[in-house]
């Protein structure tokens, strides 16, 4: 019988990791002059091992490195994507399977155990929408909810003072998502507007509850 051959994976989306000490001084504009839509994270430099092995200590620092991520309108194999990233030295990609949780990896939002980087610093290019992807729907609607309860804990009384709080506490995650999406702004401004009227009303903190749940509807 004659030997059947496994077809090359084929995949639209790849991403693999750069690494400062091997990458040349321009290895970001060569991979720009490729023309296809991509993003790649902050510098990685306090990342550690989590698991024990030969070659290194849990807790033992990871070498600096940056992910980055390639979008293909069509699909490639990984021995081509191999091929135009020779001039890098990458000799390993994966398939990327979900966009949203690896965008959001490069700044490991969803791995808290995990150094935190800032995840406006993600890059993209080429056309390349980071927000799109970084704050999926699911999770905007979470963050909204996480915001009014946040005015409401805080009894914010002004959206100056709601985004100078952001700026200083929340500036990895709320500042993109107001400043991103205008829509999610506008709600939260006319919601600390609405509730200081009211306030100003002398309504019962009940009342105010119910206005919130009523806006949630």
């Amino acid at each position: 019988m004659s030997e059947v051959k496994e077809k090359p994976v084929r995949a639209r989306n790849f991403a693999f990791l750069v690494y400062p000490e091997s990458a040349p001084a321009d290895w970001l504009g060569r991979i720009q002059d490729l023309h296809v839509p991509g993003c790649v994270s902050p510098l990685h430099d306090r990342d550690v091992y989590t698991l024990p092995s030969d070659s290194h200590q849990v807790g033992e620092l990871k070498k600096p490195h940056w992910h980055c991520l390639l979008s293909f309108q069509g699909v490639k194999t990984v021995k081509q994507i191999l091929t135009a990233l020779e001039f890098l030295g990458v000799c390993h990609v994966e398939v990327v399977h979900n966009m949203s949780a690896m965008v959001r990896y490069f700044a490991h939002l969803d791995n808290q155990e995990k150094a935190q980087y800032d995840a406006s610093k993600i890059v993209g290019f080429c056309g390349f929408d980071v927000s799109k992807y970084l704050y999926s729907g699911c999770t905007l609607y979470n963050e909204v909810s996480n915001m009014i309860d946040y005015i409401e804990s805080n009894n914010i009384r002004t959206y100056a003072g709601f985004f100078c709080r952001c700026l200083c506490e929340k500036r990895d995650v709320w500042i993109p998502i107001l400043l991103e999406h205008g829509n999610i702004n506008n709600t939260v401004r006319f919601f600390i507007q609405s509730r200081d009227r009211l306030r100003k009303k002398s309504l019962s903190e009940d009342d105010i509850k119910n206005f919130a749940k009523a806006a949630e509807l």
